[in-house]
This record gives C-alpha cells, structure tokens and sequence, in this order.
C-alpha cells in the first residue's frame, strides 16, 4: 500500500517520520507548501532482514521551505543531489546516513550556523563539498562512505573543526593538509585501506587527542607528528606496510597508547639495513606512556627501553623480537606479554636471573588483572 504524506499547515515546526513497516510513500512540493515555519525534519526509516526497506517516491521538482530548518535528518534519503536551492542560516544539523547520495551539493553554498554534518553509510557519495562558507562546522562524519575518493581542499581551512571521521571509507587515497585545522580533537581514519601518506601536519595542532590511521596503507609517519604534542592515542595498528616510526615521536610527551599490532613491515628496513631503528631509541622520553602494543609485529627485531610510566607492553607473537632492552620488561614487569616470540630463549644467563629477581618483587594482582584484560577467556 503506497502512502502519501497529506497537506500541512502553517502552524507545523516539526515533523517526525518513521516509515519503518511501511512498503511505499510519496512525498510532494504540494505536500509541504504551507510549512513556512518548519524547523525540524526527521525521517527514520530502519531496515533489517526480516523487513523491507520503505520505498520512498519522490516528485521531480520536490522542495519545502528551510529557511527556519534547523534539523533535517533524513535516514536512507533517496536523492542524489540537495536542491539547487536549498539553504537555511538557522540549519545546525544535517544527518542523512545511508542516503542515496553522490554529492551533498553544488558549488560554494553558505551555512554559517551548521555545526554538524553526518553522511555516515552513503555508499554512493563520492567526494566532498565545498565547505569554505560553512565556517563553523564542528564535525563532520563520512564512516563508511565505501566510494568516496575525493575531498575538496576547503577541508583544510576549518579552524572551527573538532572532529573528522572518515572510517573504512576504503577508496580514499588522499588527505589535505590539516595545517588550519587548529581545533581539531579527533582525526579517524581507521581501515582507509589505499591511503598511503598520512596527511601532512605542518605546524603546531593544539588540540589533536587522537589520531588514528589504523588499517591504512601508509608505510611511515611524518617527522611533523611532533607537531601533535597534546597525542593521547596514536593507533597504528594493522598498518602492514609501516616500516618505522619517526625518532621526533619521543616528543608525544602526554601520548599514553601506542598500538603497532599487527604492523607486519615494522623492523624489515632494520633487519635488512641494519642501521635504521624500527623503535626510535628516544622512545623512552614518552614519559606518559601507558600501553604498548606490538602483537602480531613479527618483523620486529629489537625493543628498546621505554619510560617508567608503562604499564603494559603485549609483543605476543612477535617471532623475530629477540633483543629487548632489560628496562622494558622490568619498570612494568607486572605488565609484560611475550607469548610465542620464540628467539627471546638466546637471552644471556644475567638476563634470566634478573628476570627471576624482578617475578620476586612483581605485583601479583596487577598482573592477573593484565593477563585476565588480554586474554578474557583464556581460564574457560
């Protein structure tokens, strides 16, 4: 049965619409003609494998009044382009996840109050829009955008911005320069599997907490990352093609997680050259480091020492690691993870005995509290 959304009147500010059940629905210009004063827009339109997605109908010349929008979200939107009119100065959120869309709009258009804009799951958009007159966006979220591959160079000019995500949007190959970028807290990049340079930090980021690059197809960092210095997370892993990570990085001085899980290049150059370090030698100057993770970094040769302030290191897994700095296993032994790296049995015999006097002193609970978070079902 095929729904049409009847006439509204003028006293109408907000619209709630939840199309889940139903099989079709038209929307009309007519429809919402009378709407002057609409403020808030919302379609929902929830779909799971037992029901049919709504199928939504919409007429050529489709339109409603925004200018005292101030929400429109709009679940699984079938437009491909926003009106060519389309605008509000009042709009501060526009959420549309998993919409139909390829491009968000045309040319350089003016929101100057829009905060929030979320296009999470648009499988079909393929590049970003011109955000220059949007000067006040907050943040912006493209998770799972599988086709965009373009982003416009206005991106870098938000200095209002405090958090992009860009997850799994796996035909992104690169990244503009994030040097206006002076607010941002959260840079998500996480499984951008063809992005091969990180993006380029060229000046102080003040406000950069987290940044995470895991599952991309980067093979170094910039020297620049010590431009990052208020880092608490750098995640890393499963960046298979890392060969090393930059000795500038031991200025991080507040970085409290470091995960290089899966890194399977992380030491190859080291081994292969023999003169470049995968671990910079200066990484125990990251005096707030907390937890270093190396599982599955079976390139890795070597561990430096590291600062006083770790708490763990799991390198379970790591079957080339077979040179360990004696602090690193001792100022967090409680902590301390080496299950199958097989080459650390070539330990001298000093090694062994040290290891047994600091297993004397070690705390007890705090190491049963770590083996139980790393291996939760490994007493069942």
């Amino acid at each position: 049965m095929q729904q049409d959304i009847y006439h509204g009147t003028e006293d109408i500010e907000v619209i709630v619409l939840n199309l889940t059940g139903l099989k079709e629905i038209r929307f009309t210009t007519a429809a919402f003609a009378k709407m002057t004063k609409l403020r808030m827009l919302i379609i929902i339109s929830e779909c799971s494998a037992n029901q049919m997605q709504c199928k939504v109908h919409i007429s050529d010349d489709f339109k409603f009044h925004y200018d005292e929008l101030r929400l429109l979200f709009w679940d699984r939107c079938p437009l491909k382009l926003l009106p060519s009119d389309f605008k509000s100065k009042n709009l501060l959120r526009l959420c549309m996840p998993n919409s139909h869309l390829t491009q968000l709009w045309e040319g350089n258009k003016i929101f100057e109050n829009l905060k929030y804009i979320v296009l999470n799951d648009s499988k079909y958009l393929t590049e970003t829009p011109d955000l220059s007159r949007v000067t006040n966006l907050k943040l912006l979220n493209l998770d799972g955008c599988t086709q965009l591959c373009k982003i416009h160079s206005s991106l870098g000019d938000l200095d209002k911005l405090t958090e992009l995500s860009f997850k799994s949007c796996i035909n992104l190959e690169h990244f503009p320069d994030l040097s206006q970028l002076i607010s941002l807290q959260y840079l998500i990049l996480s499984g951008c599997s063809k992005l091969e340079k990180s993006p380029v930090i060229s000046q102080h980021m003040p406000c950069l907490r987290r940044l995470c690059l895991d599952g991309t197809a980067i093979t170094e960092l910039p020297s620049s990352i010590a431009y990052a210095t208020q880092l608490v997370l750098l995640d890393l892993k499963n960046c298979r093609k890392l060969l090393s990570l930059p000795s500038s990085i031991s200025k991080l001085t507040l970085l409290e997680t470091l995960s290089l899980s899966g890194c399977l290049d992380l030491g190859k150059c080291q081994v292969n050259s023999g003169n470049l370090d995968a671990l910079p030698q200066t990484l125990d100057r990251l005096c707030s480091l907390r937890r270093l993770e190396l599982q599955n970094c079976s390139g890795l040769p070597s561990l430096p020492a590291l600062p006083s302030s770790v708490e763990l290191i799991n390198a379970s897994n790591c079957k080339s690691l077979e040179d360990i700095s004696p602090q690193s296993v001792f100022l967090c032994f409680g902590g301390s993870i080496f299950g199958n790296c097989f080459k650390l049995s070539k330990y001298p015999s000093t090694m062994e005995r040290d290891l047994q006097r600091m297993a004397a002193h070690a705390n007890q609970e705090r190491w049963w509290s770590t083996f139980e978070q790393q291996n939760p079902n490994g007493m069942k």
